[in-house]
């Protein structure tokens, strides 16, 4: 990995992009990226209350001239060959930062992204013996240290990012429409062709707005949960209309699922509980739904049969959860990759929320109840697969050992 040094030359740190100032993003970025260890150096005074609890002691270094810039770097436990990523406080980066980290570099040498043809902006990766110069050119612009910037070799990255924060309105707009840009750009490349061209598209529209409010990404999540539960309760019923608009409801709820994971990456608010949250929420919407039109068809015509269909549905959830924890989830994203296509796809589609569309549509012709056994029998076909593909993977391996 590598060291990072984030520069504090004046408040221009504090500009709120997305309501967070930029310095604490930045701070929660490189850690999130791996970047460690990581010092602030400058006039961290004016940064102190917005990182200080983020940060171990030691990491916030005043240096206000050049002598104390030399005395600040010679003190760092760093190397002629570490690699140190070097950013003003006031640069907005998008997750294209750990990019930028895994670039080699070799003694001497000094790369650059975003910044375009302003000196000293964007953010650079530097090895261990040209760190003093870079530093000193991009704070204090002496004349000597000045054309190590125009040495910098230009990596890739995003044409619109790093970008400064800065000190207007429209500056920080800039910025924040350009991570919103690079939050579409990141689209999986698993991703099905609804969900890349409808669903994302529609999230997305909701969450540049739902960003600048004070909504969480976990709040958007139970939020979106309650819609998919009241969209099963509505299924439940017998009238065609109530089971429309749930169904309706049900779509609403699975192309809204990107939201909370759009804004959190906006706010740099992802973590561990958020994803097994919206996990929890997902299956919990899903058997809810399955549910619903177990109940609404039978409802509608008091055949027990439709409640049989459940019973089975949920047996068959539970098998598919057996088998997808022991040859899917205990595996390592390195061994999936290394797994046959067929384990790759299944994989993938336990992600895949696309049978909503199908919901709506059997909805939409009153025959929910083809989808109800569809589905009953598929969760048994699903478990039958995967079993076989492992089968046929691990006999293949037993004949090249």
């Amino acid at each position: 990995m590598a060291a990072c040094i984030i520069l504090v030359l004046d408040e221009k740190g504090l500009a709120p992009v997305f309501g967070i100032p930029s310095v604490r993003r930045l701070v929660l970025l490189a850690r999130k990226t791996g970047l460690e260890p990581l010092w602030l150096l400058g006039h961290v005074e004016l940064v102190r209350e917005a990182v200080d609890h983020l940060l171990p002691p030691g990491a916030l270094l005043a240096a206000r001239d050049p002598r104390a810039m030399e005395l600040a770097v010679q003190g760092l436990p760093l190397s002629h060959d570490t690699k140190v990523v070097v950013m003003k406080a006031d640069q907005v980066v998008d997750q294209s930062l750990s990019d930028l980290v895994a670039t080699p570099i070799g003694p001497n040498q000094l790369y650059r992204v975003g910044g375009g043809k302003e000196a000293g902006e964007g953010v650079y990766l530097a090895s261990g013996d040209r760190l003093l110069p870079l530093l000193s050119a991009l704070s204090f612009d002496h004349a000597a240290a000045r054309s190590i910037l125009s040495e910098a070799v230009q990596a890739g990255g995003n044409s619109s990012l790093p970008c400064p924060a800065g000190a207007t309105i429209e500056q920080r707009k800039a910025c924040e429409a350009a991570l919103i840009a690079s939050c579409a750009s990141r689209i999986k490349a698993d991703d099905s062709f609804l969900s890349r061209h409808v669903n994302r598209r529609i999230s997305l529209f909701a969450s540049r707005r739902i960003v600048h409010t004070r909504i969480t990404a976990n709040q958007i999540t139970l939020v979106n949960g309650a819609i998919g539960l009241g969209g099963a309760f509505l299924l439940s019923w017998a009238a065609y209309w109530q089971r429309m608009f749930g169904a309706l409801l049900f779509l609403l709820c699975v192309i809204m699922d990107g939201a909370d994971g759009e804004v959190a990456r906006l706010k740099l608010q992802e973590s561990s509980f958020g994803q097994s949250l919206d996990y929890t929420v997902d299956n919990i919407v899903h058997v809810a739904v399955f549910a619903g039109i177990a109940l609404g068809l039978f409802r509608s015509t008091w055949h027990s049969h439709y409640l049989l269909a459940l019973v089975l549905l949920l047996a068959g959830f539970g098998l598919c959860a057996l088998v997808v924890y022991r040859y899917i989830l205990k595996r390592t994203p390195e061994e999936l990759k290394e797994s046959p296509r067929v384990i790759r796809l299944m994989a993938t589609l336990l992600t895949n929320r696309d049978f909503a569309y199908l919901v709506l549509a059997f909805a939409l012709v009153d025959r929910l109840a083809w989808f109800l056994w569809a589905a009953a029998v598929g969760t048994y076909l699903f478990a039958a697969v995967l079993r076989i593909a492992v089968f046929f993977e691990r006999r293949k391996k037993r004949r090249t050992a």
